[in-house]
């Protein structure tokens, strides 16, 4: 049996229409007899709502200090990474429904969702952290993704076109 692995980050904290659509998908995919389903951070059966908040208890105390969050922030993610690396054993598929997969996880193929490119299109719209990490982690995506999919044929065309990708 094949094993997939989906984000379900977005399932954490207020739900939105991402987060519906994970969880609409991870359930689907828990029903599933053509493969298993293992989700990361959590089971979109049994979702906490509140994210554990380590970098937002850091951020408070470090307000004052915003270079010495940005390090706690950078080696908090390495630690991360660096553990996920470790301990993810490879699975068959990698789904993210949320844009940008994680370096850290291990498989043989992985797919992707971008639902849109109103970062890279309306930059201001955002808060400027998700601009930069969008920006940071969009083109290891997409050279890493074996598939991606998109909500509509003109969010595929400007994906294609803004990241100079073939049409297929």
């Amino acid at each position: 049996m094949k094993t997939l692995l989906i984000d379900t980050t977005s399932l954490l904290g207020e739900e939105t229409g991402i987060g519906r659509y994970t969880r609409h998908i991870a359930l689907e995919a828990s029903s599933s007899p053509f493969f298993a389903a293992h989700f990361s951070p959590c089971d979109p059966n049994h979702v906490q709502k509140e994210k554990p908040n380590l970098l937002g208890t850091c951020k408070t105390k470090l307000a004052a200090f915003p270079f010495l969050f940005g390090m706690a922030k950078k080696a908090y993610h390495a630690l991360l990474w660096a553990y996920e690396k470790a301990t993810s054993p490879c699975y068959d598929c990698y789904f993210e429904p949320n844009f940008i997969l994680r370096p850290s996880v291990r498989s043989k193929k992985a797919i992707v969702t971008i639902h849109d490119l109103s970062c890279f299109r309306y930059p201001a719209w955002h808060p400027e952290e998700r601009v930069r990490y969008l920006a940071n982690n969009i083109h290891a995506t997409l050279s890493r993704a074996d598939h991606v999919i998109t909500g509509s044929e003109a969010i595929r065309s400007e994906i294609c076109t803004m990241f100079c990708l073939p049409e297929k």
